[in-house]
């Protein structure tokens, strides 16, 4: 959409640790690099009521608002999703990625903007132009870097990117490692290579790392007889 709302600001290094966090107490195991990808349902069906008390609704495609595949009423603490998107959640692709876009609006932005109605969400009354906004300001630039963090957790795909790399694999292949561990479309996978070239490139991917390795022991995981 043309329109964004605007937010506190965030760096994309803040959000990828805040994704971090979020893995280390309600997907753990995804951190691994041998390990499953991450349970989008589980995390749309458990963790958002635990984690922001948001409760989840299906709604069936011809209901659905318009073209929208999924949204967040901040208000009302709901995440609706298509029937069609919530069917693929398990299949590679962008319906994993769209739904994590949600759940970031949910964690990162609900305290902001928890007085608007879906209403008002719908017809985007409150909204400015996207070219208006820097982009760390951008609510939705914002989802859409936690939905990649979470997806492809930095300390994961780091470490990916560093063993195909020193064995010579071209971008191309890593790219297609990442839509295989991660269950993420191709563009998804091919933007994420890149931001992960960047960290290391910078440093950040170094300090990503040392984030994770001093925060693991340290974060309680939320286990499943809770």
């Amino acid at each position: 959409m043309a329109e964004d709302y605007i937010v506190i600001g965030r760096s994309r290094l803040d959000i990828e640790q805040k994704a971090i966090d979020f893995l280390l107490k309600y997907e753990r195991h995804c951190l691994d690099v041998d390990a499953a990808p991450v349970d989008v349902e589980k995390l749309l069906d458990r963790s958002m009521y635990l984690e922001a008390d948001y409760s989840m609704e299906i709604v069936s495609d011809q209901d659905m608002y318009g073209n929208v595949e999924a949204m967040t009423s901040f208000s009302d603490r709901v995440i609706e999703i298509r029937e069609s998107d919530f069917n693929a959640l398990q299949s590679p692709g962008r319906a994993r990625f769209t739904v994590c876009h949600e759940i970031g609006h949910a964690l990162l932005h609900t305290d902001q903007l928890e007085n608007i109605t879906i209403e008002e969400s719908r017809s985007l009354k409150l909204c400015r132009q996207k070219e208006d906004i820097p982009s760390y300001r951008s609510a939705d630039w914002q989802a859409e870097a936690f939905a990649s963090a979470l997806l492809m957790p930095a300390p994961t795909a780091i470490t990916i990117f560093k063993e195909m790399s020193a064995e010579g694999w071209a971008d191309v292949m890593i790219v297609q490692a990442f839509i295989e561990r991660f269950k993420v479309s191709w563009k998804a996978a091919e933007v994420r290579l890149e931001i992960i070239k960047q960290f290391l490139s910078s440093g950040r991917g170094r300090s990503l790392i040392l984030y994770y390795d001093n925060k693991k022991d340290s974060v309680t995981p939320i286990t499943e007889s809770l």
